[in-house]
């Protein structure tokens, strides 16, 4: 209707509804405004061994991918994405804290209301990170190509929380380029060091021409190979606040 949608899993069996349990879990165990909330669930059993899991959400306009397609050449001014980089890396920050990575930052996964509000979405695929220093397997990440970071492609590697952390880094980086320049990327992080980090200076080279050189160090921060040198999310956050917060119109 016009104030909520559902959505709808199929589970064949239960071992797959228990692994869409974790989107329940982790959407109620969180209360931001750059965060999607849940509203409600149900599940039903099908006549066999199937279930239907639906959750309720609020009811959004668009994914930010497709109003990227929506601008066509026409690049979004200066304080828009500005806007939109510190809202995203607020709501980052506080799944960070609230010790969840979300593993699968995109476009598609960031939704818009209809008074133009960024909401983050999905986190079914996230990761919540236990309170010791637990190590989880690489090949378990969900990402989406090409927002996987480099890193991430060693599938027998085991990653500690600042490892998932510093992944999400790389995954917002890539987002905020597509937004800038209104193109996929198209990159792979399993690149030769040399080739990545070329393809990515020549991308964000031409963002600071068309923005400028404070957001393009920002984002090369971001988009550090060394995931060890990388900056986190709450870093950038901080940055966009010393770099913009005393330029009218840039914050809400």
């Amino acid at each position: 209707d016009k104030k909520w949608v559902v959505k709808h899993i199929h589970a064949g069996n239960i071992d797959e509804l228990l692994k869409a349990l974790p989107e329940i879990i982790l959407g109620f165990s969180v209360d931001h405004p750059a965060v999607l909330p849940l509203r409600g669930y149900h599940i039903r059993k099908g006549e066999t061994k199937d279930y239907n899991f639906y959750i309720k959400l609020p009811r959004m306009e668009k994914t930010l991918e497709s109003k990227m397609k929506n601008q066509m050449s026409t690049k979004f001014p200066k304080e828009d994405i500005i806007k939109y980089f510190y809202t995203l890396a607020c709501g980052f920050e506080y799944l960070h804290k609230k010790r969840i990575t979300h593993c699968d930052i995109k476009p598609q996964n960031i939704l818009i209301d209809s008074e133009g509000n960024l909401k983050i979405s999905d986190i079914g695929s996230a990761q919540f990170m236990s309170e010791g220093e637990t190590r989880y397997n690489a090949q378990d990440l969900l990402c989406t190509l090409p927002y996987l970071a480099p890193e991430s492609f060693v599938r027998s590697q085991r990653m500690k929380k600042d490892d998932l952390i510093k992944a999400d880094s790389w995954s917002l980086g890539i987002t905020i380029i597509e937004l800038c320049l209104l193109q996929k990327t198209e990159l792979r992080g399993d690149s030769a060091k040399e080739v990545l980090e070329q393809q990515i200076e020549t991308l964000v080279n031409e963002i600071g021409e068309s923005y400028d050189n404070d957001l393009k160090e920002i984002l090369l921060g971001l988009l550090e190979h060394n995931s060890e040198q990388r900056k986190k999310i709450e870093d950038v956050r901080e940055l966009l606040e010393t770099k913009y917060s005393n330029k009218e119109g840039y914050f809400c």
